[in-house]
């Protein structure tokens, strides 16, 4: 990681506060950190060569977007603070949009907004790292399932009503 990249990312005008925090965290870190996973142990992270995001060392094709996580952060928001995961319904090839996968868990919710997935197909358990990027941040608290499935919910400052 360059240093200009890094002095880019300091610069957070017109960045949402969850865009702001998180590339705040990263650069307090010098681009590079590990995060811990909720049943897993520690996974490093990195600043993507581009700067426009975040990747786990464990998952290194995929590239957790700046915009992915405001959105999670604001859907969350939508639903009242509280977002569950749907990581178990990914991983077990649940159909995005049943009952057991609906669409408001995260993994339904990104995989349909982002990365081209339809209603009724399946979605790739992507909820774990962008939940566990935005605890380490202090954004939101991750939780273990309390016989629902595994959520976050948003902390203060970053818990919002829908017009945020």
């Amino acid at each position: 990681m360059n240093e200009e990249t890094l002095k880019a990312m300091a610069s957070t005008n017109g960045d949402s506060v969850v865009v702001a925090r998180l590339k705040e965290k990263m650069r307090q870190c010098g681009g590079k950190s590990s995060i811990i996973m909720l049943g897993e142990g520690p996974i490093g992270i990195r600043l993507s060569p581009d700067g426009e995001g975040i990747i786990a060392d464990f998952y290194r094709s995929l590239v957790m977007e700046w915009r992915i996580f405001d959105a999670i952060v604001n859907k969350a928001n939508s639903l009242g603070g509280k977002m569950f995961k749907g990581d178990a319904m990914a991983q077990g090839g649940a159909r995005i949009g049943s009952v057991d996968f609906p669409l408001d868990t995260i993994d339904a919710y990104i995989s349909t907004s982002f990365y081209g997935s339809k209603i009724g197909g399946t979605a790739t358990r992507k909820s774990t790292y962008y939940c566990a990027i935005l605890s380490w941040a202090d954004i939101v608290e991750n939780h273990r399932s309390e016989g629902k499935g595994s959520f976050i919910k948003v902390l203060a400052p970053f818990k919002r009503g829908e017009d945020w």
